[in-house]
């Protein structure tokens, strides 16, 4: 089995990534917090507490797979659903008015796509980069 090493531009551009992945999923964290705040009292206690609940989850999440190297693809395959369960959750709040304004759903919605799309490159580099060290094509 050929052993396959990074090149540190290549680690940088990693690290980079997850910085950045990092501090989207504090900014989708932050805004959705700020959304919740004011939303109607009946939405603010059910749907508000799940956006809560699953915007924390993807933080931790990112945390874990960044942590954990052994159990990467683990955390990265729970993730990828974790940010496709938030975004179901932000469509409903919009579809039942939650959000004070468009722009406040665009933000938090955007985030959401940004924090997806990251997250499903980490997972495919990390597929790609685990069947390269283990000599697969």
């Amino acid at each position: 089995m050929e052993q396959v090493v990074l090149a540190p531009g290549r680690i940088a551009w990693l690290l980079r990534g997850i910085l950045t992945m990092v501090r989207d999923a504090n900014r989708l964290l932050l805004a959705i917090e700020q959304a919740v705040r004011v939303f109607p009292r009946y939405h603010k206690y059910t749907l508000g507490t799940e956006l809560r609940r699953q915007a924390m989850q993807v933080c931790r999440l990112i945390m874990r797979a960044a942590d954990q190297r052994a159990e990467q693809a683990r955390w990265l395959a729970q993730l990828v659903v974790a940010i496709d369960d938030l975004k179901l959750s932000v469509q409903l709040a919009k579809e039942l008015e939650a959000f004070r304004s468009f722009r406040e759903f665009q933000t938090v919605a955007e985030l959401a796509v940004a924090v997806g799309k990251q997250s499903g490159g980490w997972r495919f580099f990390n597929a790609n980069y685990v069947r390269l060290v283990r000599g697969g094509k």
